[in-house]
């Protein structure tokens, strides 16, 4: 059975988050971030910092220097959705680019870009790209590789848009399935040990609206090569199949690998937050 908490809920309260070697990012609870197109560009910049793909460089401007080049990272500021035309989505992303050094520990230069993407909503692939903005910074920096972080960034925001298709008894993400292995320890917030069950068990909800936002996603490396601990929050507003609004916070935590630009999953265990409710608030089952 899935918990969900009314809407006179007060959330608990914010934890703190040290050590961090990737940018924690903080994203507002009530915002309607659009995790389809978020994890779009993680992914399509995660890829573009592999030198294998240098098919994905689709840079229609004369300002290329940057982008033409797969020997670099690609450390995202800001995305912001500039228009919706069909057959695509504007993007504008404010991004540092630095390029890989010749030597482990050299200073470099780095560069601000703002790049325009486009992108088909249908497929969530980028097919078009527009350098508005290519600066050379006026300081030198340490290179900090970037590829791993954008692609958990973009696998937690894909799979979180799945878990909300899922509650809205819509088809998920199929291909993020082949990031489980059928022998990943997996434990949701309701106990359930498969992910497949758990998908299933979220779409008997029915549920007329479904959307999870991400706080505090931390992304820390571990000892053993490519692997990472992966850790964040959800605030899940949820429009029941009765209309009413529900309401739960969730706790995640993964251990994932990287390994040829795909994720994969070795450890999956979601739980709910106690909830610091007022008087009179209702616990909803």
């Amino acid at each position: 059975m899935i918990h969900i908490i009314s809407t006179r809920v007060v959330l608990a309260a914010l934890f703190t988050l040290t050590n961090m070697l990737f940018v924690t990012q903080i994203l507002a609870a009530d915002s309607k971030v659009d995790y389809q197109i978020q994890g779009a560009v993680y992914e399509w910049y995660g890829r573009l910092d592999l030198p294998s793909e240098p098919a994905l460089v689709l840079d229609k401007s004369a300002s290329k220097i940057a982008l033409l080049s797969n020997q670099g990272a690609h450390h995202l500021m800001s995305i912001d959705i500039l228009a919706m035309h069909k057959p695509y989505v504007e993007i504008e992303v404010e991004l540092e680019f630095l390029p890989k050094p010749d030597q482990v520990g050299q200073e470099i230069v780095g560069r601000y870009i703002i790049q325009k993407l486009f992108i088909n909503p249908q497929t969530a692939q980028v097919t078009q790209s527009e350098i508005v903005k290519n600066e050379v910074d006026s300081f030198t920096s340490k290179y900090r590789p970037s590829s791993n972080a954008n692609l958990i960034r973009s696998f937690v925001y894909k799979w979180t848009r799945s878990l909300d298709r899922s509650s809205e008894s819509k088809s998920a993400d199929k291909l993020l399935l082949n990031a489980f292995a059928l022998n990943t320890p997996f434990l949701s917030e309701e106990s359930n040990d498969s992910v497949t069950g758990y998908l299933a068990q979220l779409a008997k909800l029915d549920s007329i609206n479904s959307h999870r936002a991400i706080k505090y996603l931390k992304i820390t490396p571990t000892a053993e090569p490519n692997s990472f601990a992966v850790e964040y929050q959800y605030k899940w507003n949820l429009i029941n199949k009765d209309n009413e609004p529900e309401l739960a916070q969730i706790a995640v935590d993964i251990q994932l690998v990287v390994k040829d630009g795909r994720v994969f999953v070795q450890h999956y265990k979601a739980k709910y937050l106690p909830p610091v409710t007022d008087l009179g608030a209702e616990i909803r089952c």
